[in-house]
């Protein structure tokens, strides 16, 4: 019972991270956009990628990873909650390397995105999903 329940984790978590790779492409896509293309600060850029990065891991995690029988919009609180902790993480991770210790942008983001997945994996799973 214990192994088929590590199993179960061990997918979860590389799935979590895949779906994650797929939101951080679109995050990152946002961020180097809107810095290369001089349409706003470094932060706001990171803000806004932020967003549409977890919009795009909500729907993949509650389709793919989790497999969740719950609506969509039934799982959507807790999700954004989560994101919502992620992302002040993220900003304050963020901004703190790069705009206080004048780190290059992209490299504070990948810090940044570092610093999140752990957390917000472990609440999807034990609050968002629990009841998948």
């Amino acid at each position: 019972m214990m192994e088929a329940q590590v199993k179960k984790i061990a997918r979860q978590i590389i799935g979590y991270g895949m779906v994650g790779l797929v939101g951080t492409l679109a995050h990152y896509t946002v961020l180097a956009m809107g810095v290369e293309f001089d349409l706003m600060s470094p932060t706001a850029a990171t803000s806004l990628g932020f967003v549409v990065g977890a919009v795009i891991n909500h729907i993949l995690n509650h389709i793919w990873v989790f497999k969740s029988k719950q609506m969509l919009r039934q799982t959507a609180f807790q999700f954004y909650g989560v994101a919502l902790g992620g992302f002040f993480l993220n900003l304050g991770v963020f901004y703190t390397l790069s705009e206080i210790a004048g780190l290059q942008y992209l490299i504070s983001q990948v810090i940044a995105t570092g610093a999140v997945f752990l957390s917000t994996f472990m609440l999807n799973r034990i609050w968002t999903f629990a009841r998948t």
